[in-house]
């Protein structure tokens, strides 16, 4: 290099954000390091590829994906997990609402629902509560109503 020239250097020096939305709670791994996300949902990353990996190891979620960072700039990533079903049978026949919402009556086959914690009411002869985790997984229940209902349940 000779004295008084200019050189131009083009080098992405500049960190981005990534801005996480999910409806349910999820790790985020950058290869094996554990992104630890603000107050906002947002972590600060170096410009580049970037292969993450989203896990939630109660509800049998994982995904990856391969995301390419801006210097300087916010990358908004939504997470939508999958759904699974829920089906229900009763030893005697009843209503089925799931969320508040009533499915039908038992029998009720594979009915789509979001993953994470759901509210089972059973109405038939009384009323029968119980919260249960939805997976990845096909969620089955089998219910016998001829029982009396555990407290809590």
């Amino acid at each position: 290099m000779k004295l008084n020239q200019t050189t131009t250097l083009d080098a992405s020096i500049y960190s981005g954000w990534l801005a996480l939305f999910s409806p349910i709670e999820i790790q985020v791994f950058d290869g094996k390091r554990l992104l630890r996300f603000d107050e906002r949902n947002r972590v600060m990353l170096s410009p580049g590829r970037h292969e993450l990996r989203f896990s939630n190891r109660t509800l049998g979620y994982e995904e990856r994906r391969v995301i390419q960072m801006k210097p300087g700039e916010e990358t908004a990533l939504n997470v939508v997990p999958p759904k699974s079903t829920i089906s229900v049978s009763t030893s005697v026949p009843a209503e089925v609402w799931i969320d508040g919402t009533r499915v039908g009556e038992t029998p009720v086959v594979d009915w789509p629902v979001e993953i994470g914690t759901r509210e089972i009411v059973l109405r038939g002869a009384g009323e029968h509560r119980m919260t249960v985790t939805a997976t990845v997984a096909p969620l089955r229940l089998d219910v016998d109503l001829s029982a009396p209902a555990r407290p809590g349940a």
